[in-house]
Parts: C-alpha cells; sequence; structure tokens
C-alpha cells in the first residue's frame, strides 16, 4: 500500500468533513486508502471518541500490523505539534484498540462473551491449515464408519453400479466445512433410491424382441442386435436388484446404422426410433437414480459436517468461520450483549471489503444499529443506522478472493444501502503516468459499464506520480502470438525464455528504476515475477539459470515446489508408506541418493520390489557388488524403525544431515539460497508440531495442504539481507506488494488474436519496447 502523501481533495474531504456520516468508499489501486483510514482515526480521536471504541477491520494480520503502526506513527506526529491530551491518552492504548482483521473481531467479541455463545471459557481457535489437517482426520474416520454401516450397504452397492464413489464428495464436504452456515439449504433427509421404475424397463427391454417379426431376412444385422439385447435383459432378470440395475444400464443397444430396408416389410426408422426411445428412458431412469444416490451422499456429508460443527462448538476448539458465524449469531440472538458491544464500539471501520466473507457486513451492520435485528435482513437495518457509525473501503476490482464468500452482489448492495451516494479516492500515488494510463485503456475496454451484480463500472484512475525522464514505455508484451499448437508445456517453455531474455536485457541496457529518491541502475532483486501457480516454476527455474540469473521463489507454495524441498519431502512419504512405489523411486532418484534409471530398469528386470523393508538377498553375500539401491533400502529402513521416536522436524534435520544435503549445494551456484529452502521446510516442521501436531503421516498432509496453489497461508518468505535475486512469487501471495519492475508471468491465453506471452511493467517508464519473437 501506498504511503505517498494523501493530496487528494476528495479524500481529505472524507476525513476531515464527514466525521459524521456513514461512508461507502471505493478507493482505486494506490490511491491512498490506508493514510485516508489513519487520518480518520486520528480525526474521530480528536473529535472525541477514544481509540478503544474505534473498530478499524481489515483483511489480513500483515495489513491490521501496518494499520496499528501508521495509527501510533500518527498519533505521535499529531501530538508533537498538538499537545492534546485525548491524543497522548490514544497513544497510550492504541495497542488496545481493536485494530484487527474480521477473524480477530468475531473473536474478541466472543471471548468477551464465551457462555452467551455457547462456548467453553477459554476456547481456542486453529488456524487454516491446522483446520484442514483435522479436516482430513475426521473425513478418513467418517469414511470407515460409512463402510462398516449395514444399513447403508445396499445404497452404497447401487451407488457403485453407478460410478458413484463416497471418497469423490471429500472436496464437497470440505466445502460445505468451509461454508456450514449455509447448509439448511441441504435436504438432510432425502427419499430412499426407487429402483422399481427403471427394473420395469428390462421387461420392455425383453419386449423388443417382437419387433423382429417386422424382419424378412435371418441374416439382417438389426434384428439380430435386437434379439441379443432382449436375450442380456431376460438374463439380467435372474440376478438381484441392484445386478439388475447394472446389467440394465450396459445393455448393448444396436447402432444407428444397422439394418437395411429391403429387409424389413415394416418402417425401419420405426423400428429404431422405438428402440431409441427405450434407450432414452434407460438413460433417464440411470440420471434420476444417479441424482437420488447423489441426493443422499450430500444428506450423510452434510450431517457429518454439523456434526464436527457441533462438536467443535462444545468442545472450545474452533476454526475460523466458526469465529464468524457464532459472532453473528450472539448478535442476532441476543438484544442484551449487542446493545453493549453497539455502545462499546462507537465507530466502526471496514477495510479490503471486496475481499471479504458477506457476513463481515453482517457484523458490522448489527454492531452498528440502534435498532434490534429482528428477523430482518441487514440491508434493512443499514438503511436506518445512525449518522457516522459506519465506514466501508473498497475496490471491486481488486477483488480476488471468491474461494472466502467475497460477493461483488453483496459489495453493490452495501454501496446501494449505506449511503446515498458513494465517495471515490481516484489519485493513484504508486505508478507512474504511463501505467496508469495502461490500466485505464485496458480496463475500460474490458470492464467499461460492468455488469450489475456481477462486476461494477471500471472508474479512472488519475495519476499522482510524475516521472524524471520523458521516453519508453512504461508497459510492454514480451513476444508475439505463439503457435495455437503447441502444448502447455511447451508454452511455459517458450514464455520463461523469453522471460529470461528480456531480465538479461534489462540489467545489459541498466534499465532505471527510482530507488532512494534517484534514478539508478536495476538490481536483479528490484525484479519480480508473478506467476498464477506453481506448475510454471519449474520452466522458470530451467530457463533463468540457463542463462546464469539468480532467482529465489518467496511464496510459501512456490519453496514446496522447489527441488530441494521436494526431495527431502519424498523421504518423508517413502518412510510414511514404505508400500508406495511412487515414493520409494521418487525418493531414490533425488539428491538424496542419487540412483540413475539405469540402476532403477536394472533392478526392476531383476525382479526386485521397492518395498525397502524386504531385502531381496541383495547383501553381498554371494559375492557379487552389492547394488546402490540396496545401501539406498539399509539408510530407508533404518529411518523406517526409528520415525516413531522423531518429530517431523527433528526427521528432517536428520534427513539433511545424513544425505550431506547442504554439502552437496556448494557445488552449484548460490548454495546459500538451498540452504535457505531446508531451513524453511525444517521451520515449517517445527511450526507444525508446534501449533498443530501429530506423526510424519500428519505432516505429509499438513505439508501438501501448505504446497497446494489454494493455500490461504501464502505469506511471502523473507531472503537473506544482502541476497541479489530475481523474485518469484505467486500473484496470490504478491497482494499488496510494490516491485520496480514486474513481470507477470503465466498468463497466455487464447481468444482470437492467439497465445501471447507474459506482459512486463515498468514503473519508471523508460525501457525501450521490447519484442523477443515475431
Amino acid at each position: 500500500m501506498s504511503t505517498g502523501a494523501l493530496t487528494d481533495a476528495v479524500a481529505r474531504h472524507v476525513v476531515t468533513n464527514e466525521l459524521d456520516r456513514n461512508l461507502f468508499v471505493e478507493a482505486g489501486a494506490g490511491s491512498g486508502k490506508t493514510r485516508s483510514l489513519v487520518e480518520r482515526v486520528v480525526s474521530l480521536v480528536q473529535s472525541g471518541e477514544r481509540i478503544e471504541q474505534i473498530a478499524a477491520i481489515t483483511f489480513t494480520e500483515a495489513a491490521a500490523a501496518e494499520l496499528r503502526t501508521r495509527v501510533r506513527e500518527a498519533l505521535e506526529s499529531r501530538l508533537a505539534n498538538d499537545p492534546d491530551s485525548r491524543l497522548a491518552d490514544a497513544l497510550t492504548n492504541v495497542e488496545a484498540a481493536p485494530i484487527t482483521t474480521l477473524h480477530g473481531f468475531a473473536l474478541r467479541i466472543l471471548m468477551e462473551h464465551p457462555v452467551e455463545a455457547g462456548l467453553p471459557p477459554g476456547f481456542t481457535v486453529a488456524d487454516e491449515i491446522s483446520s484442514l489437517v483435522a479436516f482430513g482426520r475426521a473425513w478418513e474416520a467418517f469414511s470407515g464408519r460409512l463402510g462398516d454401516d449395514l444399513e447403508l450397504l445396499e445404497l452404497q452397492a447401487l451407488a457403485s453400479t453407478l460410478s458413484v464413489r463416497l471418497k469423490s464428495f471429500r472436496e464437497v464436504a470440505r466445502r460445505f466445512d468451509d461454508n456450514w452456515d449455509l447448509l439448511d439449504r441441504v435436504e438432510l433427509d432425502p427419499p430412499l433410491p426407487d429402483t422399481g421404475p427403471a427394473l420395469k424397463l428390462l421387461d420392455a427391454a425383453i419386449d423388443l424382441a417382437r419387433l423382429t417379426t417386422g424382419c424378412i431376412a435371418s441374416d439382417d444385422k438389426l434384428a439380430t442386435a435386437i434379439l441379443d439385447v432382449a436375450d442380456e435383459a431376460d438374463q439380467a432378470k435372474k440376478a438381484d436388484e441392484i445386478g439388475q440395475v447394472g446389467l440394465l444400464i450396459s445393455l448393448t443397444w444396436p447402432g444407428r446404422s444397422l439394418g437395411r430396408k429391403t429387409n424389413w416389410r415394416v418402417d425401419v426408422e420405426s423400428v429404431k426410433g422405438e428402440i431409441q426411445t427405450l434407450r432414452d428412458e434407460v438413460d433417464q431412469a440411470r440420471d434420476v437414480l444417479t441424482d437420488a444416490i447423489l441426493q443422499h451422499y450430500l444428506a450423510l456429508v452434510a450431517r457429518f459436517v454439523i456434526e464436527r460443527t457441533e462438536a467443535r462448538r462444545s468442545e472450545g476448539s474452533l476454526s475460523f468461520h466458526d469465529l464468524l458465524v457464532l459472532a453473528r449469531r450472539l448478535l442476532r440472538t441476543n438484544e442484551t450483549v449487542r446493545f453493549r458491544l453497539h455502545q462499546q464500539y462507537r465507530r466502526i471501520l471496514l477495510d479490503e471489503f471486496q475481499d471479504t466473507d458477506p457476513i463481515q457486513i453482517e457484523l458490522a451492520v448489527l454492531l452498528a444499529s440502534a435498532n434490534p435485528p429482528g428477523d430482518r435482513p441487514w440491508t434493512e437495518l443499514a438503511a436506518e443506522l445512525p449518522p457516522g457509525r459506519l465506514v466501508v473501503v473498497g475496490d471491486p476490482k481488486q477483488s480476488i478472493y471468491r474461494f472466502r464468500r467475497a460477493d461483488i452482489g453483496v459489495y453493490t448492495d452495501a454501496e446501494a444501502t449505506l449511503v446515498p451516494e458513494t465517495t471515490r479516492l481516484t489519485t493513484n500515488f504508486r505508478s507512474v503516468p504511463g501505467i496508469v494510463h495502461f490500466v485505464n485503456h485496458l480496463f475500460g475496454h474490458a470492464i467499461g459499464e460492468g455488469k450489475p451484480g456481477v462486476q461494477p463500472a471500471y472508474t479512472p484512475l488519475t495519476a499522482h506520480r510524475i516521472p524524471d525522464a520523458s521516453s519508453g514505455p512504461p508497459v510492454t508484451i514480451v513476444g508475439g502470438p505463439h503457435d495455437q499448437a503447441v502444448s502447455a508445456g511447451e508454452m511455459r517453455s517458450k514464455e520463461a525464455t523469453d522471460i529470461a531474455a528480456v531480465i538479461c536485457q534489462a540489467m545489459t541496457d541498466r534499465w532505471p528504476v527510482f530507488r532512494d529518491r534517484r534514478w539508478s541502475a536495476p538490481r536483479l532483486s528490484d525484479i519480480a515475477i508473478l506467476i498464477p501457480s506453481r506448475l510454471t516454476l519449474p520452466a522458470l527455474e530451467s530457463a533463468l539459470t540457463a542463462v546464469g540469473l539468480p532467482f529465489r521463489p518467496e511464496t510459501s507454495s512456490l519453496v514446496y515446489a522447489t527441488q530441494e524441498v521436494r526431495d527431502v519431502l519424498a523421504a518423508v512419504r517413502a518412510v510414511v508408506d514404505p508400500t508406495s512405489s511412487v515414493d520409494a523411486v521418487a525418493v531414490l532418484r533425488s539428491a538424496l541418493f542419487a540412483i540413475t534409471d539405469e540402476e532403477l530398469l536394472e533392478w526392476h528386470l531383476a525382479g526386485r520390489g521397492w518395498d525397502y523393508r524386504i531385502t531381496d538377498g541383495t547383501d553381498g553375500t554371494d559375492g557379487t557388488e552389492r547394488p546402490r539401491i540396496a545401501a539406498a533400502f539399509d539408510v530407508l529402513q533404518r529411518w523406517y524403525h526409528d520415525r516413531w521416536w522423531l518429530d517431523p522436524s527433528e526427521f528432517i534435520d536428520r534427513v539433511v544431515r545424513e544425505r550431506r544435503l547442504r554439502e552437496q549445494t556448494l557445488a552449484r551456484p548460490r548454495p546459500r539460497d538451498h540452504w535457505r529452502r531446508y531451513r524453511f521446510l525444517a521451520e515449517q516442521a517445527r511450526e507444525f508440531t508446534a501449533n498443530v501436531g501429530g506423526d510424519l503421516h500428519d505432516f505429509v498432509a499438513w505439508a501438501e495442504i501448505q504446497a497446494s496453489d489454494s493455500a490461504r497461508v501464502s505469506e511471502p518468505i523473507p531472503a537473506e539481507s544482502d541476497d541479489d535475486a530475481v523474485r518469484i512469487l505467486t500473484i496470490h501471495g504478491s497482494k499488496g506488494l510494490e516491485f520496480p519492475i514486474t513481470i507477470v508471468a503465466g498468463a497466455s491465453t487464447e481468444d482470437g488474436g492467439g497465445r501471447r506471452g507474459p506482459v512486463v511493467l515498468f514503473p519508471p517508464g523508460l525501457p525501450p519496447q521490447v519484442k523477443l519473437r515475431a
């Protein structure tokens, strides 16, 4: 977020002249909205509000910490020129002020009123990764119980016949768990599947044999196929009920091209039509049964989630989403508590509104409202809010957290309900005019007037910064359209080559960047490559290494995707599951043992297996040279036997130490970067032990969640202070950060103009146009 001076007239009007108005502020990127919020907090303090009564709610822990720091600094600065006792009191109590995240604010409410919320005093809150690990354990237990439930055997047998598998509902259950307050929309007691209508179709299939009486040729292929179908249906009648359903949906129907008109005394097309009608009825019956089974499985999963939710509440071990829902429930149902909190928090400021759960606005309105909520929706309460109680700040164009139920519909409802007119901050303090003009042109065209309920209209930004130089485009597209026929892997490779070339050109031509209040030659650390997912990382690693460019992945999910971390985790997986041949081969091929593909093939052709617990007589006592794989198996077997006495961090330290992984990196460029990745994994393991707990099996599940592109904990990994390297982050992990030169990779698309390469943004507005491939 920009720290530039806030000179925009609209923003000044917001913080100085409208303290007694409810506001909806649309703040464009780089518009100084953080400074605006800080100024509003300070102005409220000087107007007589106590800082403990001003709730400033933002999106992330980092943003909340930054906002608190900015408020403290602003109070100190104002107090130096104005010895106001109210400012001094606010500075003394700033650490106690409710400047926090939405989840932190909900936690504060519940901790102040646990009994009223139906919670045991001293309840705890698990972080999101820990919650996902706990969910995985609960799902495994739930799946096992269902498999042993005799009452569900028939339902599961029918589901298996129709290719419906309970394991495919794991992701559904996770989504239900993340949104359990919406499960009242799920039918919890649907009717059992009725196979009767489907089984009657077997009789209709048997009856198809009558159609062959219209055939006058004994060798007609259509007639023969019809008799085969009828015979299959007749044989199916001998099976049990579920078997009949399976045989019905697998009947071998005649092809449309069979049957010659001269072989039939009746219209052969009418015969085919009757067959097709029955076939359609079978397909419809299958769909009806499948839908009924899906409804039952959804009900089972919903009940599982509801039971888990109630268990968390009664045990006092909550998830982040529990905090929001239970805080909202408390404010909805307990008027005494709601009114007390209404008096306690006199001003509520909501930042990053476009990205947070829609429960946020309801919590804010319930707290700000002076009237009892009853059964009325929040939109009605919002229209009656007392003046000056609520300020909402957001930018719908920056909403990227749909998985958190961020809803543009809620955003527009809030904008329409809270105030008659939206205040817009459009002056951009972050970027040079060239980038602002590019953004206005691009998104003005792409978004335009927007679409109601989906995307608000685009509001152009106004540039505040003035560059010192006058030549060169600030934005360029590297590379031209690529061949539509190339694979995704080839595309990534071509794109990575383009990126490496443009970075080399930037360093060679000394494209200037603005640093320490002057134009300077770029450092590699001034360049950031943003990628949508870790799929793009391997190609980038290869391309950058090929031209000798040092780099470092900085988002945790990207560090998990690096070779060093993958190698160590392969060892952990192999020890957790010695029966997995995939994990055994992976660790053998890794830097831990460096077994060649030729050795692996020779081992396999000799008929030896991959379970390292079995020696297979490879101890060398027959006089032959002992294979290196056998020696590697000795190490894995020793680790396997010792696994119960080592926590994950101790195990990882042992693997790195015994296999001399740090020493190996001395033969590679930038060994410190490799050390940093080993250290990162060990620290992650210690964090797991401290916050989650469990054995190596649990750590593997936890690490897989951390490594996923959808991981919600993806804070950038700090680098060594003297490390100069190109930075690689996910787009998700880069939110709120700034870089002198930014390359957006992995954004190739297929539209009318074909696939294109990465976009490069140059804030100084100086580098020449780059076109690496026509």
